[in-house]
């Protein structure tokens, strides 16, 4: 099963775009324990798209968006697209829990949470894949 939706990169979007996430899961009775690790995971990456993707965009550009494709089979792949400024979030530090600030702990559990990431840019687009073990 998949499922594609596109949204605005907004902060007024978080909430509508988690709500999404949740419903098309919890449709394909992903446990709890994934379930709970896939939306702080989610959260996150969305977060840090709306915050910082497009900040070094310039005002009225139309492609403020952020893509989620939602892939269920044998494991879970949820992919976040944006066509903001280049970030791959594979090469952001991330250092143990302790040393890190609060702000600074988003990547931290990204990369504790997912199964596999894999970040790819492609056409001005951020191209990340997170996996997880159904």
């Amino acid at each position: 099963m998949t499922i594609e939706n596109t949204y605005i990169a907004n902060k007024s979007e978080i909430r509508m775009i988690q709500k999404n996430i949740k419903d098309n899961l919890m449709k394909n009775n992903i446990n709890q324990n994934t379930l709970n690790k896939l939306l702080v995971v989610s959260e996150e990456i969305i977060t840090n798209i709306i915050k910082f993707a497009y900040s070094e965009v310039t005002e009225g550009y139309s492609n403020k968006i952020i893509k989620v494709k939602i892939d269920i089979k044998d494991e879970i792949l949820i992919q976040f697209i944006d066509y903001g400024c280049k970030f791959n979030l594979l090469e952001a530090e991330s250092g143990p829990m302790e040393e890190l600030r609060i702000g600074g702990l988003g990547i931290f559990f990204i990369k504790q949470y997912a199964d596999n990431l894999e970040y790819q840019r492609i056409d001005n687009m951020n191209i990340l894949n997170v996996y997880m073990e159904r």
